[in-house]
């Protein structure tokens, strides 16, 4: 079967960039270049979904298709990344009336993973709301040159996580990622086995993400820094309240406390003690992905997870991995 995935997504780029973008669908083309090389037949499925979603020339304009474009599209590079690693994932058959993981990994036993692609703040509002910046701001750039500036210039944010102060950044972003995950578990997809969570974070990306020491509890911002930071994502997985958030002061004198956690994370307690763990697959700004995975203790650490995100790529409930984690950002 024959795809034209990267030509299709590159022109609904170029049509997009004519009324000022869409800033999210920016950092996706070399995902969509990945899932286009992997010849399996197994993915041709995820391909076809993708293609569909891409015949609309203008869908990058469209929050609810850009939404549906970006799930999709975590799944099926997760399924490619994960075959990078090793593992050949096996594809779970879609069935009516019925809820189930999306991979699994044959062996004794075998271990399933459940893909979700948590996605900004407000979700398909807080897409619609990056896509009219981008069109204010193109609209902005033209009147700049039309009265003749010669350099014409529009700053602009990127705020997924919402736009938050900056003393409370950390502690805000591990309160979105923790109810952005909640929102998306259904227990029925856990029930064949053993099965892991695995949160694509597209458009999420973790505070301190550049190390692999968000595992951690806390961790030293630099070698030559005193401040110590909050890993983002072992809180998101084992904060339990009234937990102190550490970040980096915004300068000298300034509180290097954000406050105390309210929530208990996601792997605490009995809520969903069905989840045997979480795989986080995260992405830098060209698209280069790498997986780290929280569990609440070692033997949760089977070799398919350990094979996919490898010594220094997992953590537990009491950082016993954390001696392996680099030290800083």
């Amino acid at each position: 079967m024959s795809h034209n995935l990267v030509d299709r997504f590159t022109r609904i780029l170029q049509n997009a960039s004519d009324v000022g973008g869409n800033r999210y669908f920016q950092l996706l083309t070399k995902l969509v270049k990945d899932i286009e090389a992997d010849s399996r037949n197994e993915l041709d499925d995820a391909k076809e979904k993708l293609l569909r979603l891409l015949s609309d020339k203008n869908m990058a304009l469209d929050h609810h298709r850009s939404r549906n474009f970006i799930e999709q599209l975590g799944e099926a590079h997760f399924h490619v990344v994960s075959k990078q690693e090793g593992l050949n994932l096996v594809k779970i058959p879609e069935r009516t009336n019925a809820k189930t993981p999306d991979f699994k990994i044959c062996g004794d036993p075998d271990v399933y993973f459940e893909v979700k692609t948590p996605s900004v703040v407000d979700g398909e509002l807080g897409i619609r709301q990056a896509i009219e910046d981008s069109w204010q701001g193109r609209i902005e750039l033209e009147n700049q040159i039309e009265k003749g500036q010669r350099i014409a210039l529009v700053e602009q944010v990127v705020t997924p996580y919402g736009n938050v102060p900056h003393e409370k950044r950390l502690m805000c972003a591990i309160s979105v990622l923790q109810n952005k995950i909640r929102s998306n578990i259904k227990q029925k997809q856990y029930s064949m086995g053993p099965t892991y969570l695995v949160c694509s974070l597209l458009v999420l990306h973790p505070y301190g993400g550049k190390t692999n020491s968000v595992l951690r509890p806390v961790f030293r911002s630099s070698t030559d820094d005193p401040n110590y930071v909050s890993g983002h994502l072992w809180m998101t997985a084992f904060s339990e309240p009234g937990m102190i958030i550490h970040s980096e002061p915004e300068f000298e004198g300034s509180p290097a406390m954000e406050g105390r956690i309210e929530r208990a994370g996601i792997l605490v307690g009995n809520d969903y003690n069905f989840v045997e763990g979480i795989i986080f697959v995260i992405y830098g700004l060209h698209g280069y992905s790498r997986m780290l995975c929280l569990v609440r203790s070692i033997d949760q650490v089977t070799k398919p997870v350990l094979d996919l995100v490898g010594s220094k790529g997992w953590n537990d409930s009491r950082d016993s991995n954390g001696w392996r984690l680099e030290a800083s950002l």
